[in-house]
């Protein structure tokens, strides 16, 4: 049984310079990061996401904190034409997540 470590990276700095630590990360034998969502405060999670996913190979990536109840529907990994077909937030979430 081996210890894997991970890393919590908040996304303030540009998604190249982010991709670039997380080659870092990668190099120096992390298991995985991951990385925090704050629309109003950090850069678009799933923009750095995908620069990391670009700028490596083996290491595990992953979504720290997300709440798809305050992210922009353009965000969502659904085309536009099937945003009608998901359910209201209502029923997904009950009357706590509105």
């Amino acid at each position: 049984m081996s210890v894997q470590f991970y890393l919590r990276i908040p996304p303030c700095a540009p998604a190249d310079q982010i991709a670039a630590f997380v080659r870092e990360c990668e190099d120096a034998g992390f298991a995985g990061v991951g990385i925090l969502d704050s629309p109003l405060l950090l850069r678009e999670l799933f923009v750095t996401m995908t620069a990391a996913a670009l700028a490596t190979s083996r290491i595990r990536l992953a979504t720290a904190v997300t709440n798809p109840a305050t992210r922009q529907p353009r965000s969502w990994p659904l085309p536009p034409k099937r945003w009608r077909s998901w359910p209201p937030v209502e029923s997904r979430y009950g009357s706590a997540g509105v």
